[in-house]
C-alpha cells in the first residue's frame, strides 16, 4: 500500500507539508520506503515521485498518451505523474470512468435493449459524480481540472461503453453463483477491464496500453486457472454441507489484474502493437516483451492444461431449464453434463441479445451459440435467413423474411419466442394498403 504515499512524500518538509491530511502516516510511508531502498535486492517498484516524473513511461505518454494499467497502488504513481501533463486532463485509467461504468453494468440489458438512451444516461450519472468528487477535493479526483476533465470524460466514458455494447459477452456471466462457484459482482467487471484493453485499440482510441508489471508475481498469473478452479470445486463441494454452515462460505472473486494480464498473454498477436509492459518505469522493447510474453504464455499452457475439471453444481436445476429449451428426454439423456450447461448459457445470452440491436443478434447466432447450433436447436438455416434479411435490398426483404418467420418453427420452443419479437421488432411487416379502386365511367345511353 505505500504507492499513494510516494508522491506525498515529496511534499514531507517544505511549505506544501501542510497539504497532506495525515503527515504520520506520510512519514512512517517514508521510513518504510527508506528501509526497502536499503535491502540487499529491494523490491522491483520505483518508489521516488521524482523518478517516476523523469522515467522513460511518462516521456512517451507526453508523445503518445493512453492508458495505464496494473495493480492500482503501483501504477497510482504513474497516474498522477501523467495527470500533471498536457494529456492528464482525461481519464488515465478504467478506475477513473467507474461512475459511469457502474450503472452501465447494473442495468446491462437495458444497455444492450437500448444502448444509446442508456449510455446516454450512465454518462451523465457518472459526470455528475466526479463534478461532485472534484469540488469536494475528494481524493480520487486531486489533479482534476473540472472544465477541461469533464468534456473529456463524457466523451471517452461514452467511447467505451458504445464499444462495449459491441463486444459479445461469455455466456457464463449469466449465471449464478451456486452453479458456477464464482461470485457474479466480478464477473461483469473484468469482462468490462478485458473489453477496456481491446477498446485500446479500436478505431476511436488507437493508443498505446502501458501496463505496469511492477510488483506483479507472473507465477500467480499462470497458475491463476488451477487456483481459481481449486477454489470453485472447494466452495461447489461445500455447499450444502455442515461445514458451510460453520465457515463464512463465499463464492470466488475474480481477480481482474490477473485476468487481464492472461487475456494479453492469450491475445499477443493482436495486442502487441497497443500493449506497452512498462517495468521500473521502463517500457520493454519488442524484442523483450516479444520473449517475455513467449516465456510466460507457455508455462501458462502447460500449467492449465494439468488443471483440475471445473466441477458446478445444481444440476437439476439446469437439466429443468434445458427441458424449457426443449422437452426432449432422448436428447439431454444423450448429452454430457457440459453440454446441458452450455445449452442453457447459451440460451441465456440469446434471449439477452434478441432484445439489443440487430448486429448483436447476428453476432450471438454466428459466435456465441455454437453448442445450440450443433444441436440444431438454432437451425443453421434459421441463422443464415437471418443473416440474409439483414443483407438483402428493400425490395427482396419481405420474401427473404418471410422464410426467416417459417424457418423460426425449426427453432426449439424455448427460444422461438423470443426470437419471433426480435424479428418483428428488426423487421416489422409492411404496412397494408387499399387496392387502387379501377373507376370505369359507363355511358348509360348507349
Amino acid at each position: 500500500m505505500l504507492g499513494k504515499y510516494v508522491k506525498p512524500i515529496e511534499l514531507l518538509g517544505t511549505p506544501q507539508q501542510n497539504q497532506l491530511s495525515d503527515i504520520a502516516k506520510v512519514g512512517g510511508a517514508k521510513q518504510v520506503i527508506n528501509v526497502l531502498g536499503g535491502l540487499k535486492q529491494p523490491p522491483r517498484i520505483l518508489l521516488s515521485y521524482k523518478a517516476i516524473q523523469g522515467c522513460p513511461m511518462i516521456t512517451m505518454f507526453q508523445d503518445k498518451p493512453g492508458t495505464i494499467w496494473g495493480f492500482e497502488d503501483v501504477r497510482l504513481p504513474y497516474v498522477q505523474a501523467a495527470r500533471e501533463t498536457k494529456w492528464g486532463q482525461q481519464p488515465l485509467r478504467m478506475l477513473d470512468m467507474w461512475e459511469a461504468i457502474t450503472p452501465a453494468l447494473a442495468g446491462y440489458s437495458a444497455l444492450i435493449a437500448k444502448p444509446a438512451q442508456t449510455i446516454e444516461e450512465c454518462v451523465k450519472k457518472g459526470v455528475e459524480q466526479v463534478r461532485r468528487g472534484i469540488r469536494e477535493h475528494a481524493e480520487q479526483y486531486q489533479g482534476m481540472i473540472e472544465e477541461q476533465y469533464i468534456p473529456a470524460y463524457e466523451a471517452q466514458c461514452t467511447s467505451f461503453l458504445t464499444f462495449l455494447v459491441s463486444r459479445l459477452p461469455y455466456s457464463k456471466y449469466l449465471e449464478q453463483p451456486k452453479q458456477t462457484g464464482k461470485d457474479p459482482g466480478k464477473l461483469l467487471p473484468s469482462f468490462a477491464c478485458k473489453a477496456g484493453i481491446w477498446w485500446a485499440q479500436s478505431p476511436s482510441q488507437d493508443r498505446p496500453l502501458y501496463y505496469c508489471i511492477d510488483g506483479l508475481n507472473m507465477r500467480d498469473a499462470v497458475n491463476y486457472k488451477a487456483f481459481k478452479t481449486k477454489a470453485i470445486n472447494g466452495y461447489l463441494s461445500a455447499l450444502g454441507t455442515p461445514a458451510a454452515k460453520l465457515l463464512d462460505l463465499r463464492p470466488f472473486q475474480e481477480v481482474i489484474t490477473l485476468a487481464e494480464v492472461r487475456e494479453i498473454l492469450l491475445n499477443w498477436d493482436d495486442l502487441r502493437k497497443t500493449v506497452r509492459f512498462v517495468e521500473m518505469g521502463r517500457i520493454l522493447d519488442v524484442q523483450e516483451a516479444g520473449d517475455w510474453v513467449s516465456g510466460w504464455k507457455a508455462q501458462m499452457a502447460e500449467i492449465d492444461l494439468a488443471a483440475p475439471k471445473r466441477q458446478w453444481r445444481e444440476q437439476d436445476v439446469i437439466l429443468a431449464t434445458a427441458y424449457d429449451l426443449k422437452d426432449d428426454y432422448l436428447l439431454w439423456s444423450s448429452l454430457e453434463p457440459r453440454e446441458i450447461r452450455a445449452c442453457v448459457r447459451e440460451a441465456a445470452l440469446l434471449k439477452l441479445m434478441a432484445a439489443g440491436p440487430a448486429d448483436m443478434l447476428q453476432m450471438t447466432l454466428d459466435e456465441g451459440c455454437p453448442t445450440l447450433r450443433g444441436l440444431a436447436l438454432v437451425p443453421e438455416q434459421f441463422v443464415d435467413l437471418f443473416n440474409q434479411a439483414l443483407d438483402v435490398s428493400a425490395d427482396d426483404r419481405p420474401v427473404t423474411v418471410s422464410l426467416l418467420r417459417g424457418a423460426l418453427f425449426g427453432v426449439c420452443q424455448g427460444l422461438r419466442e423470443p426470437l419471433a419479437v426480435a424479428i418483428t421488432r428488426l423487421f416489422p411487416p409492411e404496412p397494408l394498403t387499399a387496392p387502387a379502386v379501377l373507376i370505369v365511367d359507363i355511358d348509360l345511353d348507349l
